[in-house]
């Protein structure tokens, strides 16, 4: 039995997020981009945003420096960023 092929795989996101998050977005902008992008609901885009915040996915920012993607509040706002893995508290 052949496996369906995502409609947005975890790793054509993460090649997105690496370009469209120079810097932080709040959670509608960067689903609003990235829905668009993959013509995919919200649903899903922000379940393949978890699936890459939970495995710790190692993605690149615009210095080429290792990052993981998170998600934080800002006062009222969820905004996702890329945190350099040389300032991450363990």
């Amino acid at each position: 039995m052949q496996r369906k092929k995502q409609k947005a795989s975890s790793l054509d996101i993460i090649e997105k997020i690496e370009i469209i998050l120079s810097e932080p977005l709040s959670r509608r902008e960067i689903l609003s981009q990235l829905c668009q992008e993959f013509n995919c609901q919200e649903r899903l885009m922000e379940e393949r945003l978890r699936e890459i915040i939970d495995t710790k996915a190692i993605l690149r920012d615009k210095d080429y420096k290792d990052c993981h993607l998170v998600k934080e509040k800002q006062g009222k706002t969820l905004i996702y960023r890329l945190q350099p893995l040389s300032l991450e508290l363990f």
